[in-house]
Order: C-alpha cells, then sequence, then structure tokens
C-alpha cells in the first residue's frame, strides 16, 4: 500500500421499486381449481407512504442529533431533488416514533 485517502461522496437518493409477481397453476385451472401464488415483497416502514426506513433515520438523526430543524432539512432534501415538507417529515417522526419506539 502506497497511501490511504478519504473521499467524500455527496448524499444521493435512489428510488427502489418493488414488483410482485402472481402466478397461476395451469394444472391446477384445468382441474378447476383456482390457485394463484404470490411472491413475496418487503413490508411498508408506514402504510401507504413512499417514505423508506433509511430516509426517515437520517431525517431523525439530522433533527435530534445534529439539531437541524426540519424547515432547514427541507432545503437540503430539495438540493438532493425532492420536496419532503417540514409538516410531512414531522408525522414521519411521530408515526415511526409510535408504531416502532414503544
Amino acid at each position: 500500500m502506497v497511501r490511504e485517502v478519504f473521499e467524500y461522496q455527496r448524499p444521493k437518493l435512489k428510488l427502489v421499486r418493488y414488483w410482485q409477481m402472481s402466478y397461476k397453476c395451469p394444472a391446477c385451472h384445468k382441474k378447476g381449481r383456482s390457485v394463484i401464488v404470490r411472491a413475496s415483497v418487503p413490508k411498508p416502514l408506514l402504510n401507504h407512504s413512499l417514505v423508506a426506513a433509511s430516509v426517515v433515520a437520517e431525517i431523525m438523526y439530522q433533527k435530534y442529533v445534529n439539531a437541524m430543524p426540519l424547515y432547514r432539512q427541507e432545503a437540503a432534501w430539495k438540493q438532493l431533488g425532492v420536496t419532503f415538507s417540514r409538516t410531512t417529515m414531522a408525522r414521519w417522526i411521530i408515526r415511526c416514533a409510535e408504531d416502532w419506539l414503544e
């Protein structure tokens, strides 16, 4: 080894799409039984929400460890290309605290 260096990479956001495939049994269908098998998909952190656990963890970390208010986080997320309102982020924090930190 010649040397070691630290490099900085800006945070990035990525959209992950989950697909659920459904299959029917052709042999069962011919016998008059309808059997449909669905692949499993990961459960969402919050129902009916696009937010992942990593995003809520970052919001909570910035708020409670770095003392960064939600209005400043709103601007920081906007620089990454996504609009999360302060109200939405506050709801995520409250719901996750109620659902996961009992």
